[in-house]
């Protein structure tokens, strides 16, 4: 199959076109198309693999109920710069932009902060997050635990034990593009 090209205009309408079908609400929707779209203009290669490549097995899952179209994602627990959030089982981009926000909150008050997250699920391309950082100036860190499917054997060995395990840091750089690197221990 020939890879298109369309508008990322377009392939967020689309994205949230679904998502809204598969029972998120408008303003979710509109927040993971978001997150989805960056992905897909900043992939190198230009295959799109959080935007909508993966779109299908996510609307897939919201159908069967292994995720949540309308979640409460709350503060589990707070101590001053440090937070957990639950996603409540909903798509991972919404949780991923939730912490980040609630993270930046607190960042504002103390200078640094760490919020984790649970009961969520892929965040996707994790730059987006990172990058919510740079307009305040802050250096923004996002990272993320996977599934061993996606694993890799440790040096020497043959037998996959560590996760992929992607992680991004965006550093604001003044008036220039602001430094980004969004990676992982395996080539996915």
């Amino acid at each position: 199959m020939a890879l298109q090209t369309i508008e990322v205009s377009r392939l967020h309408q689309w994205i949230s076109m679904l998502l809204s079908r598969a029972g998120v609400t408008e303003a979710n929707a509109q927040v993971i198309a978001a997150v989805r779209s960056e992905a897909a203009l900043r992939d190198p290669l230009g295959f799109d693999a959080f935007a909508a490549h993966s779109l299908a097995h996510v609307v897939e899952r919201l159908r069967r109920g292994g995720l949540n179209p309308r979640p409460n994602i709350r503060v589990l627990h707070e101590d001053a710069s440090l937070a957990i959030l639950d996603g409540d089982g909903a798509i991972g981009q919404l949780v991923g932009v939730h912490a980040m926000e609630h993270c930046l909150r607190l960042v504002d008050r103390h200078g640094l902060a760490l919020v984790g997250v649970r009961h969520s699920s892929s965040l996707g391309a994790l730059a987006y997050y990172a990058m919510m950082a740079v307009p305040r100036q802050y250096l923004g860190f996002a990272a993320t635990n996977t599934e061993l499917r996606i694993g890799m054997p440790p040096w020497g060995g043959v037998t996959p034990t560590l996760g992929n395990n992607p992680f991004a840091v965006a550093i604001p750089a003044g008036e220039d593009r602001p430094i980004v690197v969004d990676m992982s221990l395996t080539a996915t």
